[in-house]
């Protein structure tokens, strides 16, 4: 297994505080945990020492037919930085139900499960939140991707950065997870702790896109 999944089977930490719970009529019927990275003027890019420029544009009037001012603000966004789906055609073709899911811990996988999140050192270093890229994280190599693939049930495998794929091992790790396995990249799980959850995430309906930001929590 060291071989296999190098310095990824060592890193399931420690869990944090709850970020709110679920109550149906008075009865608390699970934990929610929000594990989506903000966007933010200066979050990591892939391959960029800079990090994002300013997401929220200026605000800018406009007059309606009626002659009646609106205001609006642009964003301007990078599809594949912050927490987002990466999809193997195009975002609006993914099954959103590959993206509901329980989460086990990656070591101890059953027949059954067929998503997981892995939690990594990335967590530790706090990558997601340092401006300049840093291309010694922590990703699946193509031996790792291919057990997965060929040893698994597995339709989906989260990161918490920005490639479940190492960076000089990218297109061979993407090419054997194919269609079949989507990844999620940018996870905030540094207070997760390993487990089962319900896991809940929506892309942008980006039409043409091969990447999408999405909103992703964790229910217990």
């Amino acid at each position: 297994m060291m071989s296999i999944f190098g310095y990824l089977q060592l890193l399931l930490l420690l869990a944090t505080s709850v970020a709110a719970s679920i109550v149906d009529d008075g009865e608390l019927i699970g934990d929610i945990f929000d594990i989506t990275h903000e966007h933010r003027p200066g979050m990591p890019i892939f391959g960029s020492s800079d990090g994002s420029k300013p997401i929220v544009g200026p605000y800018k009037g406009i007059n309606d037919t009626e002659n009646h001012e609106l205001n609006y603000s642009p964003i301007q966004l990078t599809v594949d930085s912050g927490t987002h789906v990466k999809a193997y055609t195009t975002v609006e073709e993914l099954d959103l139900e590959t993206l509901n899911a329980e989460v086990m811990e990656f070591l101890k996988i059953p027949d059954h499960v067929e998503r997981v999140l892995f939690k990594t050192s990335n967590s530790d270093r706090d990558l997601m939140r340092k401006k300049e890229f840093d291309s010694s994280y922590t990703g699946l190599t193509t031996d790792g991707a291919e057990w997965l693939a060929r040893n698994t049930n597995i339709k989906l495998i989260g990161i918490d950065y920005l490639s479940v794929a190492v960076v000089h091992q990218r297109k061979p790790v993407y090419q054997l997870l194919g269609k079949d396995i989507i990844p999620l990249e940018g996870l905030d799980i540094g207070g997760i702790h390993p487990g089962e959850y319900t896991l809940r995430c929506l892309p942008l309906g980006i039409v043409d896109a091969s990447e999408s930001p999405t909103r992703c929590i964790l229910i217990q």
